[in-house]
């Protein structure tokens, strides 16, 4: 980053003795210097009031790219698109991890920075779902300020701004930093890591170094997915430094001088992060082998055995098979989320910018490498989100290859200099065509958009808050009709039927009782109860209140609907169906039913959609 300091005039060799004001020679740019008496115009302080001007002046397009970047992230942000699971699971965790009620929540060091986060907001136990998400679009701030310092320090402020406004309008870092993710929190802290390694070399002090191992403790503790991104700040010393290494020869004396300058910082830096995690690794250790089964681990087995579930049918698959799935979904994070036209125009300014400046840019490639090669060679379920945390990265990859690309036009002769615009004017065709119009469906019907399969799969077809609000919204406009209740009785045969909550406004969830069977993480193995235990619950609340509304999702697979499908034989009662509310994309739908009990004479029951 360039910094220029004040200049001013040396007091021991030209001491003011009068009211005589000292002027600089021509092109002086630093202070002016008068007698501190006088009451004449004083020319330091007119200076002094231009340079903050001119600071303040500089500083508007930056405060304006920010100030877009958060509304794109916080507008209607708990409008149309519902939580999905992994949202209400933080959510759920977050109301409780300050009060350390439960262990495994508040010291499972998996990403438990964004259950500390939120669970700084009073989370109610309803919507409005703002009151989760917004907390995460806030700190995303810290990532597009971390944005431009990182992209101004390595390349220049045109790049640092160009690098802002690509990443207001990325598809790839909005539709997954309006959620309430750790992801996104994980991001903001990886590009402030890579900014402030370089800010230590640049300063190398104990000091930098401390305050880097913190944002390496705090960038684990976001996602432990993070991990191969440690090793960033050793890069940043041999690719970027004043020690860095300049040829493949005589590599020791280059470490050697690389050491001295830069170990005290660093010693600090992984020193502190060592302690930390070991203290919370030793922690958890202890917990591990005193209470094994209450014990949760802190990668999720799925994530690198190489399993691919379809609900609770689990398939093997081979170690090729899993690393062609999981390139397959990558490439459909560049086309759907990326866009042709900007992967077009990244893979041919990419060069360009290596040829220019090949160290910047092989820092910035490395980070990425580090991250998407190890969730793509290790993981057994592809997540697309785990790709964006090095998200920024890339956006300042991508301007400054851009700028490279143009800058590389303009110095060739003929035709080239002529047509130097176009590598700006297609990103900003890609903007308008692209950046933009996904914002808007994203904003007003989610479920409008192109997204990754997989995507598709986890925040539309499954396990969303689609479907299951409406169904609560209607049944608590329904009549009553249980007994020795003031508001209707729905039972939930649904997964995560104890989340229903947060997908419902505080109106609606004071006007219905929501009654759930016992979750699947009390049973053995974390298997759904068996049809005889979920059955007990409702037939004992047939018993109680006599006809209660009932809620249960059907799958389109008969495989998958023997977990959670109605079971005449064990049902104590009658069903007559009263709707069928369907998720986008042809997703797991939801059907409402009233359950009579035996014994009532009714006739002219409709069991069924069918029937």
């Amino acid at each position: 980053m360039n910094t220029s300091g004040k200049q001013s005039v040396n007091q021991n060799i030209l001491s003011p003795v009068s009211n005589i004001v000292l002027a600089p020679p021509l092109g002086h740019t630093g202070e002016v210097t008068s007698h501190p008496t006088s009451s004449l115009h004083q020319p330091h302080a007119v200076t002094a009031d231009y340079a903050g001007l001119r600071v303040f002046v500089g500083l508007l397009p930056v405060v304006a790219l920010l100030l877009g970047f958060f509304f794109v992230r916080a507008h209607v942000i708990d409008g149309p698109m519902p939580y999905f699971v992994d949202e209400i699971r933080h959510i759920e965790r977050g109301r409780i991890v300050w009060s350390f009620s439960d262990t495994q929540t508040s010291t499972t060091p998996g990403k438990f920075l964004l259950y500390y986060w939120i669970g700084l907001f009073d989370l109610p136990d309803h919507l409005p779902g703002w009151m989760a998400r917004t907390p995460v679009a806030l700190f995303t701030l810290l990532g597009a300020a971390g944005t431009f310092a990182l992209a101004r320090l390595m390349f220049s402020r045109q790049t640092a701004l160009l690098a802002l406004a690509i990443l207001g309008v990325f598809p790839f870092m909005t539709f997954y930093e309006r959620l309430a993710l750790s992801d996104s929190m994980t991001a903001a802290l990886v590009v402030l890591m890579a900014w402030w390694s370089l800010v230590v070399l640049r300063q190398p002090t104990t000091k930098n170094g401390l305050i880097l191992g913190v944002l390496l403790t705090f960038m684990l503790a976001a996602k432990i997915l993070a991990v191969p991104l440690l090793i960033m700040p050793i890069l940043a010393v041999i690719l970027l430094s004043n020690h860095r290494f300049v040829s493949r020869f005589n590599l020791s004396q280059q470490s050697l001088d690389a050491w001295r300058a830069y170990h005290k910082p660093l010693l600090a830096a992984f020193v502190l992060t060592g302690i930390i995690w070991g203290v919370l690794l030793g922690f958890y250790k202890y917990r591990q082998l005193t209470d094994p089964a209450g014990t949760s681990p802190i990668v999720d087995r799925y994530l690198y055995e190489g399993v691919r579930s379809n609900l609770h049918m689990a398939q093997q698959l081979s170690v090729s098979g899993r690393l062609i799935n999981n390139l397959r979904r990558t490439g459909e994070v560049v086309f759907y989320l990326w866009g042709p036209l900007l992967a077009g125009l990244t893979l041919i300014s990419l060069p360009i910018l290596g040829k220019k400046q090949w160290r910047e840019t092989a820092f910035l490639l490395a980070g990425v490498v580090l991250l998407w090669g190890t969730v793509i060679f290790s993981a057994g379920r592809l997540t697309t989100r785990y790709l964006m945390p090095v998200g920024h990265l890339w956006v300042i990859l991508i301007a400054a290859g851009v700028l490279a690309l143009q800058s590389e036009m303009n110095q060739r002769q003929g035709r080239w200099r002529a047509f130097a615009w176009i590598p700006l004017a297609v990103l900003l065709i890609w903007g308008i065509t692209f950046g933009g119009p996904f914002y808007n469906k994203l904003v007003e019907n989610p479920a409008e958009l192109a997204l990754p399969e997989r995507d598709t799969y986890e925040y539309f077809q499954n396990q969303t808050g689609y479907a299951v609000r409406d169904v609560l919204q209607d049944v608590a406009q329904m009549p009553i009709i249980s007994h020795d209740t003031n508001v209707p009785i729905v039972f939930g045969m649904v997964r995560t039927c104890s989340y229903l909550g947060n997908h419902i406004s505080e109106d609606v969830y004071n006007h219905l009782r929501i009654v759930c069977s016992p979750e699947y993480t009390e049973w053995p193995g974390r298997d759904w109860p068996d049809n005889v235990m979920r059955y007990t619950y409702l037939n004992n609340l047939l018993a109680e209140h006599g006809p209660v509304y009932l809620m249960i999702e059907e799958f389109q697979e008969e495989r998958d609907n023997r977990f959670l499908q109605i079971d005449p034989r064990i049902l104590q009662g009658r069903l007559e169906w009263v709707a069928t509310y369907h998720r986008p994309h042809d997703g797991v739908q939801v059907s409402l039913y009233i359950v009579h009990p035996q014994g009532q004479i009714m006739s002219n029951l409709r069991p069924s959609p069918e029937n």
